[in-house]
């Protein structure tokens, strides 16, 4: 759902933190060009998805592999809580050089203020039918 509504929105690029196993690669997909063996052509308004370049990115892809294949458990552990934390302490204070990124920095740091600081619960995240609890996958350090 969330690849639809990027789509339709018109937007270009999206970069992310840490890649979605679940997600299969769906951007990846929407871009492939398989008309030359009888398959579609790629989606027209296909969007380029990659992984932030940061420093912050790297160090949650290094950790994520070192808990042999369990990315998405990763993402609620304290490990990547801290990373996250520090990430969003350099983005509120962060100074742009051009005056053009003004707004969109604020914009940017103005959802970020918006974001819930939790992990979710058990019953938060069985709110969506049919899914399993996120949080009830998560590592122990997690639960806190």
């Amino acid at each position: 759902m969330c690849a639809g509504m990027l789509v339709m929105t018109h937007v270009d690029a999206v970069f992310y933190g840490q890649r979605v196993v679940r997600s299969k690669r769906v951007f990846e997909r929407l871009r492939l060009d398989s008309s030359q063996t009888g398959g579609p052509c790629p989606y027209a308004f296909a969007i380029t998805a990659a992984e932030a370049p940061t420093e912050f990115v790297a160090r949650l892809s290094r950790a994520a592999r070192s808990i042999d294949g369990k990315r998405e458990r990763f993402a609620l552990s304290e490990q990547a809580r801290v990373i996250f934390a520090e990430a969003m302490t350099k983005l509120r204070e962060f100074k742009p050089q051009y005056a053009r990124n003004s707004r969109p920095l604020r914009d940017a740091q103005r959802f970020l203020e918006s974001v819930p600081d939790h992990t979710p619960s058990a019953e938060e995240s069985s709110a969506c039918p049919g899914r399993k609890s996120v949080a009830a996958e998560a590592p122990d350090d997690a639960r806190r």
